[in-house]
């Protein structure tokens, strides 16, 4: 199947699978997503050598519990209480709020699209998610974030 032909023709119906099908659309990302996740992994597995830690610190539960806590509060951005700070700037917390609404915007984004993956391909909800749809409400979170 030669795409170039479809691809200069206009879309009457406004389908866009017309000239990239899903499957090969979701495929490729797909691939992309995997790749990364496992250099992710794999870097990190490599760290965690490097710095000479066994795997029963890695599954420390208490250890987890304060990183979660340190991550969701962005703990390491206070500059002992007095805020982010620009080289040029003063310190402000104003720097460490916009760094949290970019970090949930970017979460929320996130969990935005795994929703929306599993409503299409787990719950087989294939048309348009409603506006009250988690998905939807998200998406919407992130944006205006």
């Amino acid at each position: 199947m030669v795409m170039g032909g479809r691809l200069f023709q206009p879309i009457h119906d406004g389908n866009f699978y017309q000239i990239i099908p899903h499957t090969v659309m979701s495929g490729a990302f797909g691939v992309v997503g995997i790749f990364a996740a496992l250099a992710l992994v794999i870097g990190f597995l490599r760290f965690w050598h490097n710095v000479g830690e066994t795997c029963s610190t890695l599954f420390n539960l208490r250890a987890i519990i304060q990183a979660a806590k340190d991550l969701f509060s962005l703990k390491n951005l206070d500059n002992d209480g007095d805020g982010c700070s620009l080289p040029t700037e003063a310190s402000s917390e104003w720097f460490r709020w916009l760094h949290h609404l970019t970090f949930y915007g970017f979460l929320a984004c996130f969990v935005a699209t795994a929703l929306g993956t599993i409503y299409y391909y787990i719950l087989g909800q294939h048309g348009a998610p409603g506006y009250t749809s988690l998905p939807v409400i998200f998406g919407t979170s992130a944006v205006s974030a």
